[in-house]
């Protein structure tokens, strides 16, 4: 519940991020995995949690930039309610934080389309 879920046309995967550990526990979920649509398949992608690596989390934004062939992971909320303000890039192996003075106020079940002609 909660998760985030884009298309990666450069692999021709589907990534999901995040969401609850369970509809009992309430507790934001820091895994990745990928769908291949081609066998059904679910990869776990989660790597040992390194920098870069964002925190767990539920209701990000997620979005893949066909220009760099990344996909992009923005706010949500931690365990403790709080909103984030992060954005994260995934390049199908590692997580790296984009640093930036300015960026949108921290949110959660805030939506980007599906794709974007640039980098954000």
């Amino acid at each position: 519940m909660y998760a985030s879920l884009v298309t990666d046309s450069a692999q021709d995967l589907l990534d999901l991020v995040g969401g609850l550990t369970s509809a009992t526990t309430n507790l934001p979920d820091g895994e990745i995995w990928e769908l291949n649509p081609a066998t059904a398949a679910f990869t776990d992608r989660t790597p040992l949690p390194t920098k870069g690596w964002p925190s767990a989390r539920t209701g990000s934004a997620l979005a893949f930039c066909p220009a760099t062939g990344k996909t992009y992971l923005f706010g949500g909320q931690d365990g403790n309610g709080v909103l984030l303000d992060d954005l994260s890039e995934w390049d199908g192996t590692t997580w790296s934080l984009v640093a930036g003075d300015v960026r949108p106020p921290a949110a959660w079940m805030r939506r980007w389309p599906s794709t974007h002609s640039a980098s954000p």
